[in-house]
């Protein structure tokens, strides 16, 4: 129902803006993969540097999924403990490219 309320009143500029709403995915996970993909929302940010990388990539998330699947995501991300700004959290053991693949499936 909401679904067919968001099509019939996209308007013509989102459309033009490329919002089309009748390509918007019809699960939770694949609206929430849609949008770690997109980097659309994202709140917490990973400094990502694998073992043969000469530098750090940022790899950003959304906290919320991390915390409600990952219960060591969970307490390492907790509320209240630092602002999302100083949630910035390094990870030097595994690629960019593989890392991304593990928040894709969590």
């Amino acid at each position: 129902m909401l679904r067919a309320r968001a099509k019939a009143s996209a308007s013509p500029s989102h459309a033009a803006a490329g919002d089309n709403t009748a390509e918007f995915p019809s699960s939770l996970s694949e609206c929430s993969r849609r949008m770690l993909d997109r980097q659309d929302g994202c709140d917490v940010t990973f400094a990502v540097k694998g073992p043969g990388d000469a530098v750090e990539t940022k790899v950003c998330a959304h906290r919320y999924v991390l915390c409600c699947r990952s219960p060591v995501l969970h307490k390492a991300l907790q509320w209240g403990a630092k602002t999302p700004a100083d949630k910035k959290l390094k990870e030097n053991d595994v690629s960019v490219e593989v890392f991304r693949e593990i928040l894709r499936s969590v």
